[in-house]
Order: structure tokens, then sequence, then C-alpha cells
């Protein structure tokens, strides 16, 4: 049966969603999990804002002693939002303080040993706990909780491939029916989506004078922070990695790994990477492989786009690769020429990346 059976749309276009869903389970499983053919984008500048993670962490920058009464800290989380006001309550190990001052995001000034527990001297990077920001019984409040978030944005991009097949190649059999334009479209729409997913994990966003020649940015475009600190791929270093965006209030799940980094984990002595278990027939195994951590489970997704080096660490719900409207992949019949018929496949997508310090990278990783 061929996969060609879907509906056809304005314009003597043939939509290839059918096509795209099948195909992308099987050869693109990072695009299989945040493609978004429902949700369409209106402009070649896509726009979107991103409002801050809810986050109650942070960590001391720099020792204090228990005489101390001015800290700093690492302060909004990437720069998402505004994590301090006067009257919030801090836990650092065993001692409460309490914010009197807001010099900066960075820089608190604090009372020490509040509501009776005791001063003490706090080593740099100890984690700071935001307990609270209670109100005083009948309080004006003049602090405004509300956010504007910051602005965002991607560029579409244009993926084509053009066929064109004589009459006497459509009408040779041969093994596996190779000339035939159904088999074509299905052959290219394999290209066309790993040119996508790739995109999608190293594009540069990028466009010409004219503004007609677009790239879309990807995951390495987007994502800046990492771990670049080098060495073996161990445990250690992807829990960290995965507490630190829990306890700033993204929720990762997903593992985006290169070959040589998926070997590293099937070999760990920890026993937290599963085996697969084929669950659907239509799904690979490698699509369920699962990473265990203390802070649940994540994804592991292979994929031969990402860097042998490299590792990300990524919350898939602030991901979405969408089309421009009316520029879902679909393929168009041309105008004949001579005795061959002509048509091309064409699509326009991009990626929506919201709360760029909701993923991590870790790379410098050895092979």
């Amino acid at each position: 049966m061929s996969f060609l059976t879907s509906y056809q749309i304005p314009g003597g276009k043939e939509d290839l969603s059918d096509v795209v869903s099948v195909l992308a389970q099987r050869e693109t499983p990072l695009l299989n999990t945040v493609m978004d053919q429902s949700m369409a984008c209106t402009f070649r500048k896509h726009e979107w804002v991103n409002t801050r993670l809810v986050g109650f962490k942070d960590n001391l920058n720099g020792a204090i002693t228990n005489a101390v009464t001015t800290i700093t800290v690492y302060g909004a989380f990437q720069g998402a939002g505004v994590k301090y006001v006067v009257g919030t309550i801090l836990r650092i190990d065993d001692e409460y303080l309490q914010v009197t001052t807001v010099t900066s995001q960075t820089s608190l000034v604090v009372t020490r040993g509040f509501a009776g527990t005791t001063a003490a001297a706090h080593n740099n990077g100890a984690p700071v706990e935001i307990v609270a920001k209670p109100k005083a019984e009948g309080h004006t409040s003049t602090d405004d909780d509300s956010e504007v978030g910051a602005r965002d944005y991607n560029l579409t991009q244009i993926f084509y491939r053009r066929l064109s097949l004589t009459g006497t190649a459509q009408a040779i059999d041969v093994v596996g029916d190779e000339n035939k334009m159904t088999v074509q479209v299905q052959r290219k729409m394999k290209e066309l989506l790993k040119e996508l997913e790739r995109s999608l994990i190293l594009g540069k966003r990028f466009q010409d004078g004219s503004g007609d020649n677009r790239l879309m940015g990807g995951l390495a475009d987007f994502i800046t922070q990492a771990d670049s600190s080098g060495g073996a791929l161990t445990a250690a270093k992807i829990d960290s990695v995965i507490f630190k965006l829990l306890e700033n209030g993204a929720e990762p799940d997903i593992l985006l790994v290169s070959n040589a980094q998926k070997n590293k984990l099937n070999n760990m002595k920890e026993a937290r990477v599963t085996g697969a278990h084929r669950q659907q027939e239509h799904m690979i195994d490698n699509l369920v492989d699962v990473y265990h951590s203390d802070a649940g489970a994540l994804k592991i997704v292979r994929s031969n786009d990402v860097l042998p080096w490299e590792l990300f660490v990524l919350d898939s719900s602030k991901i979405k690769v969408c089309p421009l409207q009316g520029r879902r992949f679909a393929m168009e019949k041309l105008a004949k020429t001579g005795d061959a018929d002509n048509a091309q496949i064409l699509g326009e997508y991009t990626v929506e990346l919201r709360n760029p310090e909701a993923h991590y990278k870790i790379t410098g990783l050895s092979v």
C-alpha cells in the first residue's frame, strides 16, 4: 500500500504528513519527539516570549564567615526572572537568613541567624535554599510581581527536493520499484527529515542581506549552558546537570547523545541504563532506552548529528519544530517536460526553543 494516501490540499499539492509521521518514528527519533505539525508559525521571523522558570535554588559565590552580612550569590538563573526581594527567607546549611536589602540579584544584605538559628561559616558554592517570600499582616505591597518576559526568535528554513522521471524509467520494473515516483518521494522524504533533524541540532540562525536565504538556529545555537570540564562521561556528571536544571525550574526528560557517548552509557557500571524494550512494532529499540537518575527517568535519544564528544540534557516540553502556515511538507506536480514527469517536495520549518536555560550541554567528553 502506498504511503501517499493523504488528502489533496489547495494548489495541486499532496500533503505528506502521513509519510512524515511514519518515517520520523524510524529515521529521526528526536524530530519525532518535538515536531508539532498542528502548530504553525505565521512569519518568516518566528517570535515568542520566554517567561521565567520557577526555581528556588541558588549557590553562594564565595565563602562567608559567621559575621558577614553581605553575601554574594549567582542570582537569577541564566538571567531568567528575579529571585530575591526584601523579606526573602533563605536557608544555607542549618542557618536561616532574611534579606533586608537587595543591592542586586547577585548581592544581598541579610540578617544572620534568623528565627533563632545560629550564624555559621559557609563554603563557596554552598546551596542557597529560597524558602519563602513572606509578607507582614496588613502590608501594602509596592512590589510588582508581573513579568514581561524576554522576547526571542528564530527563522524559517526551506527544505526542498526536485524529482524528474521519464516515462521509460517509470515503466521499467526494477527490484524495489526504485524508479517509481511514489518510491522516490519516500526516499527523498527520508533525506529531508534527516536534514531537518540535523538543522534542529546543528543549525545556525542566519539570513543574508536580502532576507531570502535563511537558516534556522538549532540546539547548538540556542543552548549556551555547558559543562566543559571534559573527561569521561560519568553518572555523577550527568546527575549534576540534571539536578541543576531541576532545581531551577526545568523538567529535563531527554538525553540526546552521540553514538560514542551512547556506548559509554551502555558500559556504565552504575547499571542506570536499561536495555530497550520493544513496545510497538513501529518503534525502534533505542527510542525507549532510559537513563535512571535520582531525579527520575530520562529517555535516551541517539543521533548521528551530535558531535562525538557532546551530550545534551533537554526539556522537550520547551522545544517545538513547527511549519510555516501552509508550508508543511507537501509534494507538488510540476509541468511535464517532454517525456518526463516532474515534481517537487517542499516544506518550510523552524525551531521554537523556549527558555534556553532549561537545557544543558556536556562537552569535551572523551571518545
